[in-house]
């Protein structure tokens, strides 16, 4: 499951890539990488909130 801004930014890149602007293309890629990042990172950082939070590390 992609977030949207991710399908966003790969969207215009794909856009770009057809336009044949690949510098565009690659800067919307770079971007898009770094906002799955971001938010894989979050998911991570709230499940560690809730696990704490539960007691989930108490074991």
């Amino acid at each position: 499951m992609l977030d949207d801004r991710v399908e966003r930014l790969l969207a215009k890149a794909e856009q770009a890539t057809d336009r044949n602007d690949l510098d565009q293309a690659e800067t919307y890629r770079v971007l898009a990488g770094h906002a799955a990042y971001l938010s894989r990172r979050e998911a991570r950082d709230l499940n560690r909130t809730f696990a704490f939070r539960t007691g989930a590390f108490d074991e």
